[in-house]
Parts: C-alpha cells; structure tokens; sequence
C-alpha cells in the first residue's frame, strides 16, 4: 500500500510518499522540480520520519546518507493525470465532442 503526506509542517520537505510493499520512499523537496526515490527503505525508517518532530532534521540525520536514491526530474508545470496517457498540455489540446456526434 502507498502513503502520501501533503501538506507537510517542514521547511525543507513537500510531498513525502512510501510503498511498504517495494520499500519505496519518494521525497518531493520544496523549491524543486525533482523527486528524490529511496531504495529499500524499511517501514520502521518511514513511520520514524512520519512521526518525527522535524522531517527535515530526521530526513538530513537518517535517510539523506543511508539509502541510495535515485534523482527523476519532473517537467514545470507538467503533471500526470491517473487514466490518461499523457500531461495537462497534452489534454489542453484534446478536442472532446458528445458522443452522439458520431452518429
């Protein structure tokens, strides 16, 4: 199962989400385009970071060097859209018409 935190009380994290099944952390930082993605990551080192009283602090002490990561860049002002192949701009250019067009 897959948790994600929004809307986080941190200074230095935005989005922090975890996979217990494949042990994936993906950490979105404030001020950047990139999610960070941190292999083998227990759920006990999760729910520590989760709990912590500063992210950033926990985040700097005991994931930043511990884990390997993987750096994905993600396009400005690009964003996924679940069920649909492609990002908003593509789905600006998208003509819909009324299925009783075809007719």
């Amino acid at each position: 199962m897959k948790t994600i935190l929004t809307n986080l009380d941190s200074s230095l994290l935005e989005e922090v989400s975890y996979d217990n099944q494949d042990e994936v952390l993906e950490i979105k930082f404030l001020h950047s385009e990139a999610i960070y993605v941190y292999q083998n990551v227990d759920e006990k080192d999760f729910e520590d970071l989760r709990n912590a009283d500063s992210l950033g602090s926990h985040f700097a002490k005991n994931i930043r060097n511990g884990y390997e990561f993987e750096k994905r860049e993600v396009e400005r002002n690009s964003r996924e859209i679940p069920g649909f192949e492609g990002t908003l701009e593509q789905l600006d250019n998208l003509t819909i018409r009324p299925s009783n067009e075809d007719k």
